[in-house]
């Protein structure tokens, strides 16, 4: 009696995706390309200046390109997938603003990368007689240029496809939506993205496996009403820099400068936990509750050993602060008619006084190894 009411509950989902003229109808494809960066700390800094220039802005996605000799490229794009006229209002919108770039571009040519899976999926069983082990890196490219990677060691079980629905769609591994299976269980024990992408990937991703579009859609309206649901991290990378291969397992900390002083980081709830270097030149245990920052870069001083909070508390009348960067790496900061004064750090890790006459800066302020700059 429950699996039949299971069964009506995942028709009516299906039949709903349906009634909308397909959930997964052909999506546009271009969108606004905003910065691009030799690093990711630079491309989220890239996307928090613009972010302060229009608050209105969302969905920020940042590709990692390798461009052969010439290194690797972070390139940020925001609001999404749209049409060519769209994404050309937007970037108008975002060049009047004061933003320095925007450009309109097809997704997979600003990501370089083609819809379809990439790699083999190579499987050890375990001695458990349950979990297989994948062998070596595969994944895909979804129709937002997405990387959805399962890297090597990644242990699976097929538990994100409820176990009810495997008498009639057959179990993970076997048929042609294995390589589904795989990467689904992955992301959903991972969250490195939205439970609903995650949902939407593991139907895109059968329907490249060739996969019957009905059963695809059966099993997609399986794991939507019955699979698991999980709430958005904090984190700034979160949902951005998930794919990325360099930055695999760093999309659950927070963004900021801490990252090039502290190692063996890991995150107990809110808590960041890490061993970072001290004026000594030693390593230390050292702590921080990340939800302290509100979702704003954490910053680390060697010389006081200690975490902080980026920028600026809302206490300070932050309303009143200029655009810009400088508050990925600065604290303490105020205002006392245009000019701002703060503590921001160094190349080196050392956090100094600085500060800036604010009029003279109409396109905002950055931090310069240590000294508040107009952009």
């Amino acid at each position: 009696m429950r699996f039949r009411t299971a069964m009506r509950a995942v028709a009516a989902v299906g039949i709903h995706a349906l009634s909308l003229g397909g959930a997964f109808a052909q999506q546009p494809s271009f969108t606004a390309h905003v910065a691009s960066a030799t690093t990711l700390e630079d491309a989220l800094a890239a996307y928090a200046h613009l972010k302060t220039l229009l608050p209105s802005i969302k969905d920020p996605f940042v590709h990692q390109v390798d461009l052969g000799a010439q290194g690797v490229s972070f390139r940020v794009r925001v609001g999404g997938l749209m049409t060519k006229p769209q994404a050309e209002a937007l970037c108008a919108t975002i060049l009047a603003v004061g933003h320095p770039s925007c450009s309109a571009e097809d997704a997979h040519a600003l990501a370089r990368t083609q819809p379809g899976y990439y790699g083999d999926l190579l499987l050890k069983f375990l001695s458990d007689g349950r979990n297989m082990e994948v062998a070596q890196p595969f994944g895909f490219v979804d129709s937002q240029a997405r990387k959805w990677e399962v890297p090597t060691g990644t242990v699976t079980d097929g538990a994100s496809i409820p176990q009810a629905f495997w008498s009639i769609i057959g179990s993970p591994f076997v048929g042609k939506f294995r390589l589904a299976a795989v990467i689904h269980d992955h992301y959903c024990k991972t969250k490195l993205r939205s439970w609903a992408d995650t949902h939407a990937a593991f139907y895109e991703s059968m329907i490249a496996s060739g996969e019957d579009k009905k059963k695809a859609l059966l099993m997609w309206a399986a794991v939507y009403r019955f699979g698991p649901r999980w709430a958005q991290n904090q984190s700034v990378c979160w949902g951005t820099c998930a794919g990325d291969p360099a930055y695999r397992g760093a999309e659950w900390f927070p963004a900021g400068q801490w990252r090039e002083r502290c190692n063996d980081a890991q995150m107990d709830g809110d808590m960041l936990k890490a061993n970072c270097l001290r004026s000594d030149g030693a390593y230390r245990y050292t702590e921080y509750n990340a939800r302290e920052c509100q979702g704003r870069p954490i910053i680390y001083s060697i010389r006081d050993g200690q975490f902080s909070c980026a920028g600026y508390s809302q206490a300070t009348g932050s309303g009143h602060f200029p655009s810009g960067a400088w508050g990925e790496s600065c604290n303490n900061a105020s205002m006392r008619n245009s000019v701002l004064r703060a503590q921001c750090q160094t190349n080196s890790g050392q956090m100094m006084s600085t500060q800036v006459d604010t009029n003279k800066c109409p396109r905002g302020v950055w931090n310069n190894n240590g000294q508040l700059t107009c952009q």
